[in-house]
């Protein structure tokens, strides 16, 4: 069975790895602006994918089945 981590998204830990992430987002999009391949652009927006997945961690999930009456 798969443990559950905690992470503490403010931590100077966790925001020291957003500021890291975020920089590598904005390389990563200035790259994929440039005059690549097929495959070099498909493999820079799975690593953009990626990096977005990891930044989300921090946005709660919203919660299924709410009543909104």
């Amino acid at each position: 069975m798969a443990r559950k981590s905690v992470i503490d998204f403010g931590s100077e830990t966790w925001k020291a790895l957003v500021d890291h992430y975020e920089a590598r987002l904005i390389d990563l999009r200035k790259r994929n602006d440039g005059d690549l391949s097929d495959t070099q652009t498909a493999k820079l927006r799975g690593r953009i994918n990626e990096i977005r997945e990891f930044l989300a961690l921090a946005t709660p999930a919203p919660e299924h089945g709410a009543n909104e009456d």
